[in-house]
């Protein structure tokens, strides 16, 4: 087992390039030691015993630095006199998370376009430029929606509750004048402000109930503390426990037109994914207004002739009834032709002069204008 295992590990070296696994050794290897130094730091500040196997050298290799830090975090007191420790454990924490930032940055700045270097309200801002600028924002139909549908002021800006008029249509940044779509003059509505109570009501009815947990937790953790001696109890974690509550209260409560600060937050989100949408749609415009991005017959859809076989067999079967009706052919239904009342009709229809064509046919009601032969016909009478 063993000689095979060995002729398995030449033949891998001699025939496979293990290109990845030495580009993996050299870029992270450094990285098994500098967990091994880490190990030596926590040791200095107690985090980790004397007889820790990640402070030994023949150790470095099997431990990676998510393991130093885990075992350093199950060690770690919250307590006054330990305050060299929590201080030690959260400066390399941080340190590392910089390091990761910043290799991430990095490799981003590499790899972005030049655009990312411009301010965030090129992307999330309200877009358009120019004297009318503004003017034209407020027509915005998505903010014209929210504001009929919500009527918080301060937010969306539309023409709803800044007022100037909103318009039915226009043309680019033109507005026809007398196309003004009716807009109630006091902003918020009266149905904006029954909205708000009711929003009001519902919030301060789940802070209600968000108080009454949030007493309940405290008489918990209270009891547990006085009883096991540990600092919030053992069930609860110390740091995000008393984040969460503190954080849920303060999304509930109310702060102006009835809304609470979730509820802030979701419109405030609409508005910049508006935003985003809108100055995305602008600079794809604005792009594809620069040149000819394609081919002209690329940009034509070019549609496929229909299959002949239909038009030749109805072009034929009309050709042969304009025949036969205008006396050309006479079938030949049996011997006596003449007594049968269909070849009795086209022979008296050829020696009337009958014959078939094309009309352009319209119902007015007057039996003499309303069929009037295609051939012959000007476009311009064709038309009327």
């Amino acid at each position: 087992m063993a000689t095979g295992s060995k002729a398995l590990t030449i033949a891998k070296y001699a025939l496979l390039p293990q290109v990845l696994p030495r580009i993996a050794s050299l870029l992270f290897s450094g990285f098994d030691y500098f967990a091994y130094f880490m190990a030596q730091v926590y040791r200095g500040v107690r985090l980790l015993p004397a007889s820790h196997p990640y402070l030994r050298p023949a150790e470095i290799g099997h431990f990676s630095i998510p393991d130093v830090i885990a075992a350093a975090g199950r060690n770690l007191t919250y307590r006054k006199e330990n305050i060299d420790q929590i201080v030690i454990f959260y400066v390399i924490l941080l340190g590392l998370i910089l390091l990761v930032l910043q290799g991430i940055l990095l490799l981003v700045g590499n790899i972005a376009p030049n655009a990312f270097a411009l301010s965030m309200s090129y992307y999330f801002g309200q877009s358009l430029s120019g004297s009318l600028a503004g003017f034209a924002q407020k027509q915005d139909l998505a903010f014209i929606f929210l504001d009929r549908v919500f009527g918080v002021p301060g937010i969306f800006n539309s023409c709803v509750s800044t007022g100037g008029g909103c318009y039915r249509s226009g043309s680019g940044m033109e507005f026809l004048a007398g196309d003004l779509v009716y807009t109630p003059g006091a902003f918020p509505w009266p149905f904006h402000k029954a909205l708000h109570a009711m929003f009001e009501f519902y919030s301060i009815g789940l802070l209600i109930v968000g108080m009454l947990i949030f007493l309940y937790f405290v008489l918990v953790i209270v009891a547990e503390t006085a009883q096991t001696g540990t600092p919030f109890g053992r069930r609860f974690n110390r740091v995000w426990a008393p984040m969460r509550l503190v954080m849920a209260l303060g999304l509930l409560i109310p702060i102006a037109n009835g809304l609470n600060t979730a509820q802030y937050i979701v419109l405030y989100a609409a508005k910049l994914g508006s935003n985003f949408a809108t100055n995305g749609w602008l600079t794809f415009n604005s792009k594809l207004d620069e040149g000819k991005p394609l081919d002209g017959s690329d940009m034509i859809a070019m549609p496929k002739p229909p299959m002949p076989n239909d038009l030749i067999q109805f072009m034929m079967l009309a050709h042969a009834c304009k025949a036969v009706e205008e006396g050309y052919i006479k079938p030949p239904f049996n011997d006596h032709w003449q007594d049968d009342p269909k070849c009795a009709a086209i022979d008296t229809k050829e020696q009337q002069g009958t014959y078939v064509n094309a009309y352009l046919v319209k119902s007015t009601g007057d039996v003499s204008t309303d069929h009037i032969p295609l051939w012959g016909t000007s476009y311009a009478q064709a038309m009327t």
